[in-house]
Order: C-alpha cells, then sequence, then structure tokens
C-alpha cells in the first residue's frame, strides 16, 4: 500500500501498533477480521427499504450496525453506526444505489477492503463493493462515516457511494491516512489478476500495491 513499507509476511494477519502512516493488514486469505461482537440490525432491511420508500420519519435514526471490529482496533471510539432517511433517499436517487447494495455494504463494515481515517472526525471505509458511477461505469464504493456526530454518540454514514475517480483515495494515501488493508501486497497482486470477478476494480487494487 502506498507510503508504508511492505516488509511483512506474506500470509499471516499483521497487527502493528496504531501510529500516524501505519497500516494493520488482514489475512490474506480474506477471512473476516471481526471478533464475533460486530452485528448488523436485525430489522436493517425493514429499515433501509422504508427509508428507501420514504416512510421511515425524518427525525428518527435509523440503525446500521454495532461498531465494526476494526474501529475498536483502530482506537476509534465504540459506538453504533447510524444514518437517516435523507441519506438513503439520497443513495437511491443521486448515487443509484439498491436496497440490497446498501444492505450488503453495511454487512461488510466489520470486514471491509480497507479504512481510511481521514482526521478525528471523519473515516472512509471501502466495503470492496462496486456501483455505478456517474459515467455509468463500475466505481469502487465508499462509505463516509461522521464520527459521534449522530444522537447519543453514536457514528453517522452521511453517504455511501460509487467513485467516479480515485483521486480522492489517492490523495488520502498520499497523507499516510490508510490504517486497514485486507490484503498485503501479494495477496493484492492476486485480487488484480481476479478483478473481473465484480467486487473491486483493478485501478484501485494497483492504487493500493503501490
Amino acid at each position: 500500500c502506498r507510503g508504508v513499507p511492505l516488509r511483512i509476511s506474506l500470509s499471516t494477519p499483521q497487527i502493528i501498533p496504531p501510529r500516524i502512516n501505519s497500516v494493520r493488514f488482514g489475512n490474506s486469505a480474506a477471512s473476516p477480521q471481526g471478533d464475533g461482537s460486530f452485528s448488523v440490525s436485525a430489522s436493517l432491511r425493514e429499515d433501509i427499504h422504508r427509508a428507501y420508500e420514504n416512510e421511515y420519519g425524518e427525525k428518527n435514526d435509523v440503525p446500521l450496525c454495532s461498531c465494526p471490529a476494526l474501529f475498536r482496533m483502530l482506537g476509534l471510539k465504540e459506538a453504533p453506526i447510524v444514518t437517516r432517511q435523507h441519506t438513503v433517499r439520497k443513495l437511491r436517487f443521486i448515487h443509484k444505489l439498491t436496497e440490497e447494495q446498501i444492505v450488503e455494504a453495511v454487512r461488510r463494515f466489520d470486514d471491509p477492503l480497507g479504512v481510511i481515517v481521514e482526521n478525528a472526525d471523519s473515516v472512509i471505509i471501502l466495503p470492496g463493493l462496486l456501483g455505478e458511477n456517474a459515467r455509468g461505469e463500475a466505481g469502487d464504493l465508499m462509505a463516509a462515516i461522521h464520527l459521534q456526530r449522530a444522537r447519543d454518540g453514536a457514528h453517522f454514514m452521511a453517504s455511501l457511494y460509487p467513485l467516479d475517480n480515485l483521486q480522492k483515495i489517492e490523495m488520502q494515501l498520499q497523507q499516510g491516512n490508510l490504517r486497514y488493508c485486507k490484503y498485503n501486497a501479494k495477496a493484492l497482486a492476486n485480487v488484480s489478476s481476479n478483478a473481473s470477478g465484480g467486487t473491486v476494480t483493478p485501478a484501485l487494487v494497483r492504487l493500493l500495491i503501490h
């Protein structure tokens, strides 16, 4: 991954003390990184459907999931993740996401492709899914999480959308903000060679490798 040394084992998870410009690597076999404590809301699919159809109510938080284990591993505040109906409607009408894409992205928050800590208030999750971007092309999904910005200190999913290009991600990598990558360098190369499977663009894989 850009900006960090890759002198690591090619087959085992790496636990690196969290610090600026440090990256933790998951298991190259793509096994879940969670500790078993993560769960999506029991009514996630129903709640997303209601918000999607403008039936949830704008003043109510839409519960998504408990705190991902990765957040705790990276030293982030433990809190559930929620969103609001207007955000779900934005995902539907502006970003053209289906209900199933939203639900599946939330399910992957505990085992994503990557996590970028932009600053003390904002995290980017790369769930490892594709959507159709504004140019009508396959784009990697990116979830923007605002830390402790919702009611009772919950984390808030402000957006989820397919990237038109990778400039934002490249800038974050250059600044050393990538804090977790599911695959190490060798495994990423294998992902790149099999990227036609449809969960990540080859361009993003190349960016993470370099």
